[in-house]
C-alpha cells in the first residue's frame, strides 16, 4: 500500500527506537503528563510541549499510542498558542526579533501536530491491506482531518504576521486532500471541538477554508480580520464545490483553479488558459456568493452601521469585511493602473499627526486651552529634546484615543526614507529595510514623497493608506500603498456634542472628488467616528469654523474614516467649558 499511496511530498523523519530515556508514549502516562503541565507557567509548559512533540514525532511507536499522544496533547497546544498569539497578533510590523521567535513557536506547534498526524496515516497507509478497510477506519479519517487542519493553521499564522508560508506547505495542503479523495474520505464528517462555530467537518471542508482564506487577500486584511475570517469560513466553505478541472469547460466568474502538485494557491481560472490541466482541481464560489449576498442585505438594510452580523457568523464579521470577501471571491477584476518599475526613494511620514505635518496642516491645540497655556506650551516644546531620527514613531493604532493624542506637538515632521520599488496612478509599492523598527499597520495613514538624488521631485504630499504588508525577512518589509490625494487640505475638526457643546480639536482632511475612481469629494476622519450617526462636526479651516454633517460613510480602515459630508445650516456650537471636559461627551462616545 505504501509503494502506491504517500501521505507526504517531503520526505518524512527516519524514525528510532525508543530507549529508557525517551518519552513515554503510554497512554496512560500521557494523560498524567499532560495533567501535570505548568500552564500557569506559559514559558516552562511550551518548552515542556514543544519537546515532547518533537520527540515522539521521532520515535518508533505504535499507532494507536502515536494517534492518542497527539490527541491528548492538541488541547495543551491551542491554550498555548492562544496565549502566545498575543505576543504578536495585531502588533505594527514589521516585528521586532522576539516577537518573531514567539510568532516561530506557535507556528512550530502546528507544524509539529501536522507531521504527527501525518505519521499516523502512513502507519496506516503501510500496514491496511485495502482502501476499504482504510475508509472504514475512523482512525485514518481523523488523521486526515486533523492534518490538514493544523497545515491550515501553519498558513494562518503565517498570514497573521504577513509572512511567507514556508516552503512546500501548500504542496503539502493540495497532497493532503488528494489522498484523503483516494481513500474517499473528504466527505466523513469528523467531529473537531477546536472549531468555533461548528462541531465537526468533512476533510472537503477544511481543505476548501484553507483555500478561501488564501484567495481572501490575507495580506490586505487588517489585524484581526484574517481570524475572522478563517472562523467564518468554519460555516462558508462547505457553500463550495470542487470538482476535477475537467469538468469546467467555460469559465465564469467565481472558478478557481488548484494545481495539487505545485506549491502555489488557488488562483482564477482565467489565467490558466493554456496550462497543464491534467492534476488540477476547480473550486466553485457560485453558491457561496448567493450566500454573502444575503447576509450583507441583511447588515444593509439596517440604517445603523454597526449592526451585529447573523448568528452563524463572528460577532467581528463587519459589512465592509463581507463586501471586501465578496469581491475576493468573485469575479476577477483587473488592476486600474498598471505598474511601472521606479528607480527612487520615498519619504513617508507615518500617521495622522505625521501626514498631518507633512502636508502643512495648523498645529492641534485642545478646546479648553487658553493662550496663556498655549504660551506656556509653545515654551516647554522648546526646551524638549529635537525629535530623532523617525525610526522609532509609532502609527496610531486605536482609531480613538490615539487620534486624539498627537505625538507631534513640536514643528518638526518626522520622516523615514523607503525605496520604490513601483508607482503606479493609483499608489506605490515600497520597501523599508533597516535595523531600526518602523511601526505600520494595514490601514493606516501615511504621506509619501518621492525623491530622486535626495531631493523632492515635487513639493507636495501625497496622502496614502497602507494597503498590504509582506514580510520579506526580519528586516525587510514590502507594502503598497494607495494613494488617496495630491492635493487634500489639512484641517482641525471637533465634534458637535449633545446640548450644543463640542470636544477637542483633532486632525482630519478635506479630500478632493477623484472622478477616476468615482468618489466624490469627502472628509478624512477619525475612525471612531464611524460609530456615531450622521455625527455633526465643526471644520476649522484658515482660522475660520464651518459646520457640517458626516452623511454617507465612503470607507473605513478601522483607524481613518472617509464620509461624504454636507453643510450643516444649524449654528456652530461654542465649545465646552474651560475647566476641563464635561460628562455630556462621556454620553455621546457611549
Amino acid at each position: 500500500m505504501s509503494s502506491s499511496v504517500q501521505v507526504s511530498v517531503v520526505s518524512l523523519p527516519r524514525l528510532r527506537k525508543p530507549t529508557t530515556e525517551s518519552f513515554d508514549t503510554d497512554p496512560k502516562r500521557v494523560r498524567e503528563w499532560v495533567a501535570s503541565l505548568p500552564m500557569a507557567n506559559l514559558g516552562q509548559a511550551a518548552k515542556l510541549v514543544f519537546e515532547a512533540l518533537v520527540e515522539v514525532n521521532r520515535l518508533e511507536t505504535g499507532v494507536d499510542e502515536r494517534f492518542l499522544f497527539l490527541e491528548a496533547i492538541r488541547d495543551p497546544v491551542r491554550t498555548l498558542s492562544e496565549a502566545l498569539e498575543g505576543r504578536f497578533v495585531d502588533q505594527t510590523y514589521p516585528l521586532p526579533r522576539r516577537e518573531q521567535k514567539v510568532a516561530a513557536l506557535t507556528r512550530a506547534f502546528q507544524e509539529g501536530l501536522a507531521l504527527g498526524y501525518k505519521l499516523v496515516v502512513q502507519q496506516l497507509l503501510d500496514s491496511q491491506p485495502s482502501f476499504r478497510r482504510l475508509f472504514q477506519s475512523s482512525q485514518m479519517c481523523t488523521s486526515l482531518h486533523r492534518a490538514l487542519r493544523h497545515m491550515g493553521q501553519v498558513l494562518l499564522h503565517c498570514y497573521q504576521v504577513y509572512a511567507p508560508y514556508p516552503e512546500n506547505t501548500w504542496r503539502e495542503v493540495h497532497h493532503l486532500y488528494q489522498v484523503a479523495a483516494d481513500i474517499r474520505c473528504v466527505s466523513r464528517q469528523i467531529r473537531d471541538e477546536h472549531y468555533s462555530l461548528i462541531d465537526e467537518s468533512t476533510a472537503g471542508d477544511a481543505y476548501k477554508q484553507v483555500l478561501l482564506l488564501a484567495l481572501a487577500g490575507p495580506y490586505r486584511l487588517r489585524p484581526g480580520e484574517v481570524l475572522t475570517v478563517y472562523t467564518a469560513l468554519e460555516r462558508l466553505a462547505s457553500h463550495c464545490a470542487l470538482a476535477p478541472i475537467g469538468d469546467h469547460s467555460d469559465h465564469p466568474q467565481g472558478l478557481f483553479a488548484i494545481q495539487v502538485d505545485s506549491d502555489q494557491q488557488p488562483d482564477y481560472l482565467q489565467l490558466r488558459s493554456g496550462q497543464n490541466q491534467g492534476m488540477a482541481w476547480v473550486l466553485d464560489t457560485t453558491s457561496l456568493g448567493s450566500v454573502l449576498r444575503s447576509q450583507l442585505a441583511r447588515l444593509q438594510h439596517s440604517e445603523h452601521p454597526h449592526v451585529k452580523p447573523p448568528a452563524d457568523l463572528p460577532e467581528s464579521m463587519s459589512g465592509e469585511l463581507l463586501h471586501q470577501l465578496m469581491s475576493s471571491w468573485g469575479m476577477m477584476t483587473e488592476r486600474q493602473f498598471e505598474r511601472a518599475p521606479r528607480q527612487a526613494r520615498a519619504e513617508v511620514a507615518l500617521g495622522v499627526a505625521g501626514a498631518h505635518r507633512a502636508l502643512g496642516g495648523p498645529p492641534r491645540r485642545d478646546t479648553y486651552q487658553d493662550d496663556e497655556d498655549e504660551e506656556e506650551d509653545e515654551k516647554r516644546a522648546r526646551a524638549r529634546p529635537r525629535l530623532q531620527e523617525t525610526h522609532d514613531v509609532t502609527l496610531e493604532g486605536n482609531a480613538g484615543s490615539h487620534w486624539a493624542t498627537s505625538t507631534l506637538t513640536q514643528r518638526e515632521l518626522a520622516t523615514f526614507s523607503c525605496r520604490v520599488l513601483d508607482q503606479s496612478a493609483g499608489g506605490f509599492r515600497l520597501e523599508w529595510r533597516g535595523d531600526n523598527r518602523v511601526r505600520l499597520k494595514i490601514g493606516n495613514l501615511i504621506a509619501v514623497r518621492v525623491t530622486e538624488d535626495g531631493s523632492p521631485t515635487s513639493s507636495d504630499w501625497s496622502l496614502g493608506l497602507i494597503r498590504w504588508m509582506r514580510a520579506k525577512s526580519a528586516d525587510i518589509l514590502e507594502f503598497g500603498v494607495q494613494s488617496l490625494a495630491a492635493t487634500a487640505e489639512p484641517v482641525l475638526l471637533r465634534v458637535s456634542g449633545a446640548e450644543g457643546r463640542c470636544g477637542d480639536f483633532v486632525e482630519a482632511f478635506l479630500v478632493p472628488a477623484v472622478h477616476t475612481w468615482k468618489r466624490s469629494e469627502s472628509l478624512l476622519v477619525p475612525g471612531f467616528l464611524e460609530h456615531f450617526f450622521r455625527p455633526k462636526v465643526i471644520v476649522s479651516r484658515l482660522g475660520r469654523e464651518t459646520g457640517y454633517r458626516l452623511t454617507r460613510l465612503i470607507e473605513s480602515t478601522g483607524v481613518v474614516a472617509l464620509f461624504e459630508y454636507v453643510a450643516d445650516q444649524g449654528s456652530v456650537p461654542e465649545p465646552a467649558e474651560a475647566g476641563g471636559p464635561g460628562l455630556e461627551r462621556v454620553w455621546d462616545l457611549l
